[in-house]
């Protein structure tokens, strides 16, 4: 079952459906370098790969930073240099772009906007301005995403 999820070969480790998206959770450190923050961003990051970065507030981590795309090692890799760059990992999770079994008679257009990585809107966040709806802890409702 593994096998057909995913496609090995020596250069990279690919999801054969969906993309592969790694959550991780960082602390700053006297060692941490922002300039090497941002390399390991950059060199993570192409045209089939997206890397989304945020402060957090709290107790238990100072930065998030999700990767999404389809070569798993590159998301690895991205996790490496960035304890490489000194910042603390306090939490990390894996998960990956998928179909539900209900989804079996949906369009083909319509699976493509949910498997392919260009048509993930990773930058919805910013173009949030709700305040939050504070029953659900939810920082932006639905309607007020790309207005």
């Amino acid at each position: 079952m593994l096998r057909r999820l995913i496609d090995v070969s020596v250069d990279n480790v690919t999801v054969s459906v969906g993309q592969g998206c790694l959550h991780l959770f960082l602390r700053v450190t006297p060692e941490s370098s922002g300039r090497e923050l941002v390399e390991a961003v950059d060199r993570a990051t192409d045209d089939r790969h997206q890397v989304v970065t945020a402060a957090i507030l709290g107790h238990k981590a100072d930065l998030a930073v999700m990767a999404i795309g389809p070569d798993i090692w590159q998301l690895r890799r991205l996790q490496t240099d960035l304890r490489t760059a000194g910042f603390e990992l306090v939490d990390s999770y894996v998960s990956m772009t998928e179909l539900s079994e209900y989804a079996e008679g949906v369009p083909e257009e319509m699976r493509r906007a949910r498997l392919d990585r260009s048509a993930i809107p990773l930058s919805a966040s910013t173009r949030c301005r709700s305040a939050g709806d504070r029953r659900t802890g939810s920082r932006c409702r639905s309607s007020s995403v790309g207005s």
